[in-house]
């Protein structure tokens, strides 16, 4: 009886790897289902926990053109490179100007050569305007003499080259001064020309700044820049800069949500693991083409967009990189996520 009562007691090995490995599959089908659960909750439900959508970090650009034809000589900067504001950042040459300078130079010139033209016509009509003058008045007086003598004696050849005279001479003084006066607003007009001239070509001259391209802010050379040696036409890229002072996130906020998101709402910026708080700056009524929420669970292909901002957030993440973009529904959900942030950066 003893012996059957140490058999009773040893566990069968067989049965005993058998309850083993039930635990294990059960283990693990739990664990499955578990995750499934989670993974379908999440992709499902996660939109009545929070709002996401797909931001790009960007901000007010500057960019950097020419009204004239030119060629890039030389770059003193690269993609990604911070400048300052009055730095040279770029020297170009442009054949385009210089004929520009040169046509002005040339009109400059024949304005020059008109002037003294009408400088002399003027001195010339000046000299003989006193002359004209004073054969006007011998004229006037022999007329006048004619014709307050009594006796009337002069014989009718005499009175009319008298007569004739006066004409001659009026017509010669009202010639004299009108040329004189012509030739006055002419000068006039030519001097008002040579300061338009002068004006263009000192524009011209501090526009193109002897080919020098200087930073108009403090910011970041964006990727697009035109390389050394290229040639641009007029209104050509030479190249973009972003305002460091004015830097954002475009938000594409879905168009599925619970609570409609306000100015000045707490949102989360996620890049990587990397986590730092913003804040909603404005919203605009428009709709992005092709919003964040593309997944395939979802018909949504459309967000509205919204403008986040950080002050010095640029310095953690990279410009025109993507990121998301959170707003929690509630500050519990806040309390919640800051539990699990890899990383919080302000």
């Amino acid at each position: 009886m003893n012996q059957n009562r140490l058999e009773a007691e040893i566990p069968d090995p067989v049965e005993n790897r058998r309850s083993k490995s039930g635990r294990v599959v059960r283990l693990i089908y739990g664990t499955s289902i578990t995750l499934i659960m989670i993974f379908l909750l999440w992709n499902f439900g996660r939109f009545l926990i929070f709002l996401e959508g797909s931001g790009t970090i960007t901000g007010k650009k500057y960019v950097l053109s020419a009204p004239y034809t030119l060629e890039i000589a030389s770059l003193a900067v690269m993609p990604g490179t911070r400048v300052k504001k009055g730095e040279i950042i770029a020297q170009v040459k442009s054949f385009q100007v210089q004929q520009y300078i040169s046509d002005l130079l040339r009109a400059l010139v024949e304005q020059t050569n008109k002037e003294a033209e009408y400088k002399i016509r003027l001195s010339i009509s000046q000299a003989t305007r006193e002359t004209s003058k004073k054969r006007l008045d011998i004229a006037n007086e022999n007329v006048a003499r004619i014709e307050a003598s009594s006796t009337n004696s002069a014989s009718l050849i005499y009175k009319t080259d008298v007569y004739r005279e006066r004409a001659n001479a009026t017509v010669a003084e009202a010639q004299s001064n009108a040329e004189a006066n012509e030739i006055a607003n002419q000068l006039t007009m030519l001097d008002q020309n040579r300061v338009l001239l002068e004006q263009q070509i000192a524009a011209i001259k501090k526009d193109f700044n002897d080919g020098k391209i200087i930073a108009p802010v403090d910011g970041i050379v964006t990727a697009r820049i035109a390389e050394s040696g290229t040639t641009l036409t007029a209104g050509g890229t030479i190249m973009e800069l972003y305002d460091t002072s004015l830097l954002y996130i475009e938000w594409e906020m879905p168009l599925r949500r619970l609570v409609e998101p306000q100015v000045g709402d707490p949102v989360y910026i996620t890049s990587g693991y990397s986590v730092i708080e913003g804040s909603i700056s404005d919203i605009f009524p428009i709709s992005t083409n092709a919003g964040s929420d593309r997944s395939l669970f979802t018909p949504i292909v459309q967000g509205q967009t919204a403008r986040v901002k950080n002050h010095g957030f640029d310095e953690l993440l990279a410009l025109d990189s993507h990121v998301m973009v959170r707003m929690n529904y509630s500050h519990y959900t806040n309390k919640i996520f800051n539990l699990f942030k890899p990383s919080f950066r302000q």
